[in-house]
């Protein structure tokens, strides 16, 4: 009749399933967010951090300036970005596209003709033009796509003739170390040995012959490239050089190079400037770079004067190496499409040290949300449990000693960022904040390291016993 039974005498009632434990959350606020990934290894975490922040907290979605765990779990939609040599490989895939320009490279990938590429259509367009990694394709999206737009225009593969640029440069920096380790370290001897017949001019035969008489075995033109790379910086690019103009390869620094262009752009787009003119951002950055000039391209020396008028001191490169970096055809102007190029370029590097972030946490932790818990949780009352109740060691003594080898000491080099260390990274490796060898940390105020028992600053408390129990 649709009642339902009675239950008999007697039996035990049904049990009921337990409820799911509920899922940890906590709000983060930046400053937070930033420590506990610092606590837990990532060494890039106050450079890079705060810009992880703002984006899981993007706009109508972080509350009062704080993250909760279903922001935290957008690290999940961080793809990771191509490295420099499979964006330069893929920049020699597009060379070899009709008339060898972008363009061309863009018109093969787009056979709708709609203007635009989602992420399945690069990829299918790279597998007609014969790239052999179809796994590799949403990293090379990624980096081009350094505005996030899902889709890409033929602008946005520009940056890709500033990676083969500095590719191109980090190859002639290695031929340079070799010349020179060739000649005792020595500028001097090298210009001897270029300019041996005493006349007075280096010309790019003679330059070659020198090279060839060294020894070095020149893969891919690198001895050519390095003598034009001279010549650039030292304003004879188009002629033979004076012995004096091999000075400049000590300007030739890649690592400079690389923070001058992110400089540049702070310096051409101060904060608070208004980029809604026309032309956009890169609009507005040459219009500051030009000043009252009214041509629509610099030439080398222009450049030169204006970014001095602007403070370019602060770059730490030398400009016309810097010029030269940015004229990716070799025009020898620049103009606003080069400006693009390189406001696109930073942003891929910026996206690329998001993606670090991602890359760390699970690495370290194996998932996101794992992640979350093991960073934000208070573990208060798990520490004092396992103080009370734990096994632990127990040293005979508050200090040892022992003999430490080469291998230590290389550690030790290493940790410390020292030059005489050895990080073997390669081009597409993201450094992770990892360390060689560990150190116990010292906090304000102690000069030695203590159990955390001993700290009395309360603001030190927490950070000592979290070292105490990352150091067990």
């Amino acid at each position: 009749d649709g009642t339902e039974p009675a239950a008999e005498e007697g039996a035990e009632p049904a049990s009921a399933e337990p409820p799911p434990a509920p899922e940890f959350t906590v709000d983060v606020g930046q400053d937070q967010f930033v420590e506990c990934l610092l606590r837990a290894g990532f060494a890039a975490a106050r450079e890079v951090g705060p810009a992880v922040f703002e984006f899981l907290s993007r706009p109508r979605t972080g509350m009062g300036g704080k993250i909760g765990r279903t922001e935290f779990m957008r690290l999940g939609e961080l793809v990771v970005p191509a490295g420099p040599a499979k964006l330069t490989a893929l920049h020699a895939l597009f060379a070899e596209q009709g008339d060898g320009s972008l363009d061309a490279a863009f018109a093969a990938l787009d056979t709708a003709g709609a203007g635009r590429l989602d992420g399945d259509a690069f990829a299918a367009g790279l597998q007609q033009l014969g790239h052999t990694d179809p796994e590799a394709a949403p990293g090379l999206f990624a980096a081009l796509d350094a505005y996030r737009a899902g889709s890409l225009a033929a602008a946005d593969l520009a940056p890709l003739s500033l990676f083969a640029k500095l590719q191109r440069l980090d190859e002639s920096i290695a031929a340079r170390d070799w010349l020179l380790e060739r000649c005792g370290g020595s500028i001097e001897s090298l210009q001897r040995q270029a300019d041996e017949a005493k006349s007075g001019s280096i010309s790019l035969q003679g330059w070659l012959a020198c090279v060839e008489r060294l020894g070095y075995a020149d893969p891919g033109g690198r001895a050519e490239a390095l003598f034009r790379w001279v010549g650039a910086v030292a304003g004879a690019s188009d002629g033979p050089l004076d012995p004096h103009s091999l000075r400049a390869l000590a300007c030739l620094d890649i690592g400079a190079v690389r923070r001058a262009l992110l400089r540049l752009e702070a310096l051409l787009l101060p904060d608070g400037e208004d980029t809604g003119a026309a032309g956009g951002p890169a609009g507005v950055a040459f219009a500051r770079l030009r000043g009252h000039s009214e041509g629509e391209s610099l030439a080398a020396q222009d450049f030169q004067t204006a970014v001095e008028r602007l403070g370019g001191d602060s770059l730490g490169v030398n400009l016309r190496l810097l010029f030269c970096v940015l004229d990716d055809s070799g025009a020898g102007q620049i103009g606003i499409a080069n400006i693009a190029a390189l406001l696109a370029f930073n942003a891929a590097d910026r996206r690329r040290k998001l993606a670090s972030c991602k890359a760390f946490v699970v690495g370290a932790f194996g998932d996101i949300g794992v992640a979350f818990q093991q960073l934000f949780d208070d573990h208060t009352e798990a520490m004092a449990e396992a103080e009370a109740e734990q096994p632990r060691i127990q040293w005979p003594a508050a200090s040892a000693r022992g003999y430490r080898g080469r291998a230590w000491l290389q550690r030790l080099l290493n940790s410390l960022g020292d030059d005489r260390g050895r990080r073997a990274l390669g081009p597409d490796d993201t450094p992770n904040g990892g360390s060689w060898l560990y150190f116990f940390p010292c906090f304000a105020g102690q000069t030695a390291a203590v159990d955390f028992k001993e700290v009395t600053d309360a603001s030190q408390v927490a950070l000592a016993r979290t070292a105490r129990w990352h150091h067990a």
